[in-house]
């Protein structure tokens, strides 16, 4: 983001920019010390538009707010019910859901389908699929979200498959490797993304975050 950023940060004087980075997240700060109060606001107003001009894609909020909130309120917004079917977060994204009041309006259920044999009986993934492809990949992914839509009725599925760590991976499918299901207005679709893998919470937050994005992308 600094990078896209530079034109404006290279010729900054007042007000300045400045990024923090964070998990799969960037904040931007931009201030002024103008005299007033109000040439300040107009300051630093005129460059958050300038701002939006460079990078106004990737911007979620203008106040300080967490994604996982963004989210939540633009389901309650647009009254959009959500399921959700879970591997390796272990149910991280129902929960992170949950936290927020007034959540039983759009949320309906979420499963932990950690084993194979889950996937089969709640989701009715095919026992040939895993058999083929294994439990980590994008078929079952798919497979996971589609029977997720056709037990709930959700508005928007989603699924993840994964392997969290610290073990479990091999050459062909690393620890960090994810899949990420989701079906949405008759159509079901497969997102990969490969964690770095700094540790087991790490992934399991960095794959919530992704799931995230995805549900904003999807409504947004």
């Amino acid at each position: 983001m600094e990078m896209k950023l530079m034109p404006l940060i290279d010729n900054q004087k007042d007000p300045t920019i400045a990024t923090y980075a964070k998990e799969g997240e960037c904040s931007l700060r931009v201030t002024s010390k103008r005299k007033s109060l109000g040439e300040a606001k107009d300051a630093v107003d005129n460059m958050i538009v300038e701002v939006d001009k460079l990078i106004g894609e990737y911007i979620y909020s203008f106040d300080n707010e967490d994604f996982e909130k963004v989210v939540f309120d633009k389901l309650m917004e647009k009254n959009i019910t959500i399921s959700s079917a879970e591997s390796c977060t272990g149910g991280l994204f129902a929960k992170t859901i949950t936290d927020f009041s007034g959540s039983s309006k759009i949320f309906d259920r979420g499963l932990v389908t950690y084993s194979d044999s889950a996937k089969m009986d709640e989701l009715k993934v095919k026992k040939e699929t895993l058999e083929k492809y294994g439990a980590v990949s994008e078929e079952t992914a798919l497979e996971m979200a589609e029977g997720l839509f056709k037990a709930s009725g959700s508005d928007l599925c989603i699924s993840v498959t994964g392997i969290a760590g610290p073990g479990g991976g091999t050459d062909e499918k690393p620890v960090g490797l994810v899949y990420i299901g989701y079906f949405y207005k008759g159509e079901a679709k497969v997102k990969k993304i490969q964690a770095r893998n700094i540790n087991r919470i790490w992934n399991r937050n960095y794959t919530l975050l992704n799931m995230m994005k995805i549900v904003y992308d999807c409504i947004n």
